[in-house]
């Protein structure tokens, strides 16, 4: 399966194209249709082919900065910018002579552009946009997101630069090395939105009124001549994040009824064809866009397009991924595609449209929530930092999420449609599509985590609102552990609650770390794997980095070691029914034989006793070069 194209560009002449994933760009010929050369470019930003079409360059956001020479698909160029201050985002010049940096100055955003070709300093701004004092538009994100500092654009002949930031803007000639004014209606541009048509004209959202933040809102987009501002029209698009193309009088738009792109013509704010993919470019009338396949394909715009593979390269960030119980088979999900693979004959089974939420049963029956196009980047409440495509106020919770044979949607209650807090939790049979059951977060949305056994947790600070309202509504199922820490009067740790997927009802209780409402069966085993838990032991402040859960067998004997610690009978003993939790971040577990060793100096065991499916804790103190022995 090849991974999914972040950035599909032609050059200006038309005569060369590259394609560029998360690990490798690919470069083209147009007449023939034919593979070129690739270049190694993990987590790249995003190429671009020179002004003349000699060349191609790219950066990384380290400041490191590559130019290849077309012809001869070689590197001529290779250097490493510095800037003290770092920069958070970064933007090359179509040149690759000019470099944009943002930085943080306290609560400002500072921009600065560096003329890399000569080691000096163009322009700079400490203050161009002050958080703690800057007024937003209604319509400009006024959370604080590191990726999404300010919005940069260059025109297609290398000669202006336009950053917005919040509601400050500016314009930069790089040929007569000034900063220029922004006249008319491009003296309220902003950040949210904004793209070059060629290098004379800008596109930009010019709505001030109220938006209600509802998927049916649209907003004003101004045509104008730039830099002067004088209006050519102006037209309504909905949410949605806009570019420009290498050559031509249209743009680019997305997503658009159940399309992941279409081509706008900013005269009229008509779309004229959509595609399923994002990655489209246009040079005039020849277009290039992405096969929902996988590959490319080349062609004339409205006309017969040509298309052809591309090299295979990792598959990098996934969208979603699911096994069978039974580890026969696998399915996987970018934001492009999705497939199922047989594992024992190594065969793909089926390639698919990109999906979300995922189920496979034993015999390989793929329940998943298909989208019908490319999953947006500017589906998340955070800008994609490579590609720069971002929609204000789009969030994941119109997307189900799969859980064994449920799915799960949640449903904003509050004005600020917040998925995060006061959500109404609802399940649906996956198959059928049936509602089952709902249940109410008033207060934060806990950590929701897949258990064997059609089971859900509920992970929460035990002290936390949420925590605290749901020790209370489930008071009677309640058992503390036999070391509950208390402070004063109030619990500390972490409560879980396993939940049944199919009535959504807490189970019957057991105690694990501070409290845990729930049973562990027979045959459950349960998987717990959270970046940070609230520390269950007096430690000061210290945080889990993994805990793992493994159900007890019936009527399980064990032995006392040296520790009075119980370890299951190796004979008796099928599983491995105990977890080690160490107060530092730094877990490593090294099977050696049948011991783990090089565990930290500071460790938890939990280990069954004699109470049949009952797990209980024990503290088990290492030093650095103590084993554990434990069963296969």
């Amino acid at each position: 399966m090849n991974p999914a194209l972040e950035n599909v560009v032609l050059s200006p002449d038309g005569k060369y194209l590259l394609a560029q994933d998360e690990s490798q760009i690919h470069v083209l010929t147009t007449a023939p249709l034919k593979f070129r050369f690739s270049i190694d470019a993990l987590n790249a930003e995003l190429a671009q082919f020179t002004p003349d079409s000699g060349y191609l360059v790219f950066n990384y956001n380290d400041l490191h900065i590559e130019k290849w020479e077309l012809a001869s698909g070689q590197p001529v160029d290779i250097l490493d910018f510095v800037d003290y201050a770092g920069c958070m985002q970064t933007s090359l010049s179509p040149d690759g002579n000019v470099m944009a940096c943002v930085s943080l100055n306290g609560d400002s955003v500072w921009l600065k552009l560096g003329d890399i070709s000569k080691g000096r300093l163009l322009y700079q701004n400490m203050h161009f946009f002050d958080h703690y004092y800057g007024v937003l538009n209604t319509n400009v994100p006024a959370r604080f997101n590191p990726n999404f500092q300010a919005l940069m654009r260059w025109t297609r002949d290398g000669r202006y630069f336009v950053a917005a930031s919040g509601t400050a803007a500016m314009a930069y000639d790089l040929k007569q090395h000034q900063e220029v004014q922004l006249e008319k209606t491009l003296s309220g541009l902003s950040q949210e939105r904004f793209a070059f048509v060629g290098s004379d004209k800008l596109v930009s959202t010019c709505d001030w009124s109220f938006k209600s933040g509802t998927p049916v809102d649209t907003y004003r987009m101004c045509y104008t001549t730039f830099p002067g501002g004088r209006a050519l029209g102006n037209f309504l698009l909905p949410r949605g994040w806009l570019a420009g193309v290498t050559a031509g009088d249209r743009l680019l738009f997305g997503p658009v009824r159940g399309a992941a792109a279409a081509i706008v013509d900013p005269a009229t704010g008509k779309a004229q064809e959509e595609f399923k993919q994002e990655t489209v470019d246009l040079v005039g009338e020849k277009l290039v866009a992405e096969v929902q396949i996988g590959g490319i394909a080349e062609g004339s715009l409205g006309g017969k397009m040509e298309t052809i593979g591309l090299p295979t390269t990792p598959l990098a960030t996934l969208e979603a991924s699911a096994f069978s119980m039974n580890g026969r088979y696998l399915a996987v999900s970018d934001r492009a595609r999705g497939a199922e693979w047989n594992l024992l004959t190594g065969k793909r089974m089926a390639l698919t449209s990109p999906f979300r939420s995922a189920a496979i049963d034993d015999e390989g029956k793929l329940q998943v929530q298909f989208i019908h196009h490319e999953l947006k980047p500017s589906i998340d409440t955070s800008i994609d930092k490579r590609t720069h495509k971002y929609a204000l106020g789009f969030t994941s919770a119109g997307d189900p999420v799969q859980y064994g044979s449920i799915r799960v949607r949640l449903n904003p209650r509050g004005m600020q449609q917040s998925v995060e807090q006061n959500v109404d939790l609802e399940a649906y049979d996956a198959a059928s599509e049936a509602r089952l059951w709902s249940t109410r977060f008033e207060f934060d949305l806990p950590g929701i985590v897949p258990a064997d056994g059609d089971r859900l947790l509920y992970v929460m600070d035990r002290e936390s609102p949420t925590g605290l309202a749901e020790a209370s509504r489930n008071r009677k199922q309640l058992i503390r552990s036999s070391d509950v820490i208390k402070q004063l009067f109030n619990e500390r740790g972490t409560l879980i609650e396993i939940v049944s997927n199919r009535t959504g009802a807490v189970e019957p209780p057991l105690c694990l770390g501070t409290c845990l409402l729930s049973t562990a069966t027979v045959t459950t085993r349960l998987f717990i794997a959270l970046q940070t838990v609230p520390d269950c032991l007096p430690s000061s402040g210290a945080r889990w980095q993994a805990m793992t859960v493994l159900a007890c067998s019936p009527q399980p004997t064990g032995r006392r070691n040296s520790q009075s610690t119980m370890l299951p009978a190796e004979s008796r003993w099928p599983a491995l029914p105990w977890i080690a939790m160490c107060l530092r971040r730094d877990l490593f577990l090294k099977r050696n034989s049948s011991s783990y060793s090089r565990l930290p100096s500071t460790c938890t065991v939990w280990t069954c006793r004699a109470r049949p499916q009952v797990l209980k804790m024990a503290r088990f103190p290492l030093s650095s070069r103590s084993e554990l022995s434990v069963p296969h």
